[in-house]
């Protein structure tokens, strides 16, 4: 299979064009081969969960980017140390595609536990 090597670099955070609290941070490795990422979100159910990306990836195209989507699970933050909880374990989520139009402009398309999700998405610009 042929290598792609995107045209520029992606790192940043990114928020959705149409709900703007929506976002996520992309930080790109490797001579701009490998993509990590993750946000946090909630689940059918309102409970807040966080969705990440790393290594389980690729570009499959000139400016897209497919991996796979992870969910972290474990016990509260604040759950006292030695208490009865379960250990915090990563499982497969879903996937994940972005596809950059251009430095600034892309679309994200995730599957999450069966459910699909997209986004028009701009890179976030602080001023100086």
């Amino acid at each position: 299979a042929p290598t792609y090597v995107p045209a520029f670099d992606v790192t940043g955070q990114w928020a959705s064009v149409t709900q703007p609290w929506w976002a996520l941070y992309v930080t790109q490795y490797a001579q701009r081969l490998m993509l990590t990422g993750g946000w946090l979100t909630f689940d059918g159910e309102g409970r807040s969960i966080w969705l990440y990306f790393y290594e389980a990836g690729g570009w499959t195209a000139p400016g897209t980017y497919t991996a796979q989507l992870f969910r972290n699970m474990g016990p509260p933050f604040a759950t006292a140390p030695g208490a009865d909880a379960p250990s915090p374990r990563a499982s497969i989520a879903g996937s994940v595609v972005f596809t950059f139009q251009d430095r600034e402009t892309a679309d994200v398309t995730f599957i999450l536990e069966g459910t699909r999700i997209s986004h028009r998405i701009r890179r976030v610009v602080y001023p100086p």
